[in-house]
């Protein structure tokens, strides 16, 4: 973004660099820097690299993956500052909200809601294929 200051132009860009930020000590940095950990960087060698580059916050979503893989994850972290007793960061586990998924509706048509109808909601897959417009299946698995 620009800025006008008494008819000249100021230009954020030229102050606020990403190589700036990384280079703030952390008591001087007003940000913080969460990174999400997958396959790309959960080595314990790249997780030290992102620390050293400022990590604050290591994020584990729990929307992929398994508990088992999220904790070998939090194992290569502990490594991590094991190697790097210096560096520290928090660990931010971003679990799933609550999901209802649906099972096949009549003709594959959604079903429109009106006020004050009944609808029944039901977990048996028996009805997954012929539901009337009043009977919803849902897989809570």
């Amino acid at each position: 973004r620009q800025m006008c200051i008494r008819d000249s132009t100021y230009d954020f860009r030229a102050k606020f660099t990403l190589q700036k930020i990384f280079d703030l000590s952390e008591s001087t940095r007003r940000t913080k820097i969460v990174c999400t950990i997958g396959p790309s960087c959960w080595s314990t060698e790249n997780l030290i690299k992102m620390l050293e580059a400022g990590m604050n916050v290591a994020r584990l979503n729990f929307s992929h993956g398994d508990h088992k893989l999220h904790g070998e994850t939090l194992d290569r972290l502990r490594e991590a500052f094991r190697e790097r007793k210096d560096l520290q960061c928090a660990v931010l586990l971003d679990t799933k909200g609550p999901e209802i998924r649906t099972g096949l509706l009549k003709d594959h048509k959604n079903i429109e809601l009106k006020q004050g109808q009944i609808l029944e909601i039901t977990t048996c897959l028996l009805y997954t294929s012929d539901a009337a417009d009043d009977l919803l299946c849902v897989d809570l698995g």
